[in-house]
């Protein structure tokens, strides 16, 4: 059977057991892999594969070659002053259906990579997939993934004797049928695969999709019972989704990449330590219709430009619900870009090089590279040409997100590649630390009920520790004492703490272990940051007449509000109190009568002293 059809084969919950003996060749030996350390990091890499190489000129456009562009793309392209500009550049602009997405970029939530390629193109999805999978030069050909190999060594013997005590989770997820090449590695896949969305939740309910009444249906019942009662990583999966019990709940409707990405903020927050996510967003391929000829900012492309920004918004929106945000950094990658030069079946035909997205708290917002050049003359062989190798965005991340050693990284790509400015510079600062002396000292911080932070952390091993200290401060710079532990006898050389705080008034609460050892060095943990969910306030109509509302969103349901109005020199109009039941529906209305046309100030304190204020105008 041949390798592609042999994927499409496998069932829809994908085991490492079900998967034995396929041969596989890496680039570098096994035995050199696992001689390197491993790395302890709660950091998750979420890859969003754009198949069918996309049109990337249509998506983040040169706004300062315009004119060129135009004449070479006169039948789809879309007008100059749809596109949508961005924050302190003039000269690059997106898709007016990324609305979101440029917002996030204004934020310094996106970073942008120009032309992104390997060199010579090979231009069929199937093998360009595969060499973007692999991590290979186009004249390799290599049966294992970038990210098996990284697997692998930080997690030696995998696939085989996991899941195990000291990793009870799946290494990778794919979301999808079949586990893609990427997360191959020598003695098999490492990765864990759900077909879709129904899958996920019949499984972590305990559900399955009715079998037909035949033979076939019995058989197909059969298989499905030996596969879920192999799957040790099903628990895991049920155990963090019900760990979850409240979302985001702007997420977009009739989006299955919405969808996907909802589970994987939903696994992330349930505690999975699973590192790495796929999922995929299909119809790139625009050959032909890629716009609509009447409005050619709608269409086949767009429709799909627009879910992307929508689903990735709402992702970004619900990490950061779940205070999750700075642990997870997302990524875009196609197979290939298209032609510069439109065909006449108004689409694209397939290309060299394209952009690559990654978004995030933590990137390092901006564009890297300089807009592809737009020839005045083209025909339809014309190219945009490769600025950077693919490899420098996964070295990057595998060096600045995941903190992997250059030793580790060279031996997954068995060459060195230069790295780009794509993580916030203090993350990536924080992969240069010193080790600790213990194996592990982890800490982890989440807000458990208003008022109170939960903080656990384990260290592995601390010998000639005489303590821990749990720190907590407002600005992350000047740290106070509030819980001392003494090193108590562990099991397993873990040992394990958690202390419940009621933090102090204000928005932003970072954490930290001090450990003292016994000859009084001292070393600490990482530092966890939490920020308390403040409310959204609006108020409407305004300018007002008579009335106005205040809307309040607060998933607090026991807050309290104090609401003061008063005029534009500061003199008190209006104090009163309000509890969540005084509103209806997130909506309180106040009267106007008493007041003159002018300039207001609304205020809203709430039970945690964060403050809101919104400006006013009356016309009576």
């Amino acid at each position: 059977m041949k390798r592609r059809s042999f994927i499409k084969s496998l069932p829809i919950v994908s085991i490492p057991a079900i998967i034995p003996g396929l041969s596989m060749h890496a680039l570098t030996s096994k035995s050199l892999l696992n001689m390197l350390p491993a790395v302890e990091t709660d950091r998750v890499l979420v890859m969003i594969q754009f198949a069918g190489g996309c049109d990337g000129l249509n998506m983040v456009f040169p706004r300062d070659q315009y004119t060129n562009l135009a004449n070479a793309r006169s039948n789809i392209i879309i007008p100059e002053s749809s596109i949508l500009g961005l924050n302190g550049n003039n000269a690059t602009g997106l898709h007016p259906k990324m609305a979101e997405f440029r917002n996030m970029y204004d934020e310094g939530k996106v970073s942008i990579v120009q032309s992104v390629a390997y060199a010579n193109q090979n231009f069929s999805h199937f093998r360009s997939t595969d060499i973007w999978m692999s991590g290979s030069d186009s004249g390799e050909v290599l049966n294992t993934g970038w990210s098996g190999r990284y697997l692998e060594n930080e997690y030696p013997g995998a696939p085989n004797g996991y899941p195990n005590p000291s990793m009870t989770d799946p290494l990778a997820i794919q979301i999808g049928n079949s586990v893609s090449q990427v997360f191959w590695g020598n003695d098999g896949v490492l990765g864990y695969s759900l077909e879709n969305t129904s899958s996920f939740y019949n499984l972590i309910n305990g559900i399955q999709d009715s079998a037909p009444d035949t033979y076939y249906g019995d058989e197909l019942t059969y298989i499905r019972q030996v596969a879920l009662s192999a799957n040790a990583y099903a628990t895991a999966i049920q155990t963090a989704s019900n760990n979850v019990t409240q979302q985001y709940t702007g997420y977009p409707s009739s989006n299955t990449l919405a969808d996907h990405l909802k589970i994987v903020a939903r696994l992330i927050k349930g505690g999975l330590e699973t590192r790495l996510y796929l999922v995929t967003l299909n119809g790139f391929d625009t050959h032909s219709n890629q716009i609509n000829t009447t409005d050619p900012t709608t269409g086949t492309m767009p429709n799909i430009l627009e879910k992307f920004s929508k689903a990735v918004d709402a992702f970004q929106r619900d990490l950061s619900f779940l205070q999750i945000d700075e642990r997870v950094l997302g990524m875009t990658f196609s197979e290939f870009g298209r032609r510069v030069k439109s065909n006449d079946s108004l689409g694209t035909d397939h290309g060299i090089a394209a952009p690559m997205l990654l978004f995030g708290s933590n990137v390092n917002g901006g564009i890297v590279g300089s807009n592809p050049v737009i020839p005045t003359v083209v025909n339809s062989n014309t190219n945009v040409t490769m600025q950077f190798d693919y490899r420098q965005v996964y070295t990057t991340l595998l060096k600045d997100w995941f903190c992997a050693p250059v030793a580790e990284i060279n031996a997954v790509f068995d060459e060195t590649w230069s790295t780009l400015p794509l993580v916030n510079p203090n993350v990536a600062d924080d992969c240069l630390l010193p080790p600790l002396s213990v194996e592990v000292l982890r800490l982890k911080a989440e807000t458990v009920k208003a008022g109170y932070h939960s903080l656990s952390w384990y260290a592995k091993n601390p010998v000639g520790v005489q303590k821990f200290v749990l720190q907590h401060s407002s600005d992350g710079f000047l740290f106070d004492d509030i819980k001392e532990e003494k090193v108590y006898e562990g099991v397993d050389n873990k040992y394990e703490y958690q202390f419940l705080y009621k933090y102090p008034q204000g928005r932003l609460h970072y954490y930290r272990v001090k450990m003292v050892e016994n000859d009084g060095k001292i070393e600490y943990s990482n530092l966890e940051k939490l920020q308390v969910r403040g409310i959204d306030m609006s108020i409407y109509p305004n300018p007002a007449k008579d009335w106005f509302n205040i809307r309040l969103n607060d998933k607090d349901t026991s807050n309290i509000y104090t609401v003061e109005v008063t005029d534009i020199k500061g003199n008190n109009l209006l104090l009163l109190k309000l509890r969540w039941d005084d509103f209806s529906g997130s909506i309180y209305r106040l009267s106007l009568n008493n007041y003159v046309s002018g300039q207001y100030i609304v205020f809203i304190v709430d039970r945690y002293g964060e403050k809101y204020q919104q400006k006013l105008t009356v016309l009576n």
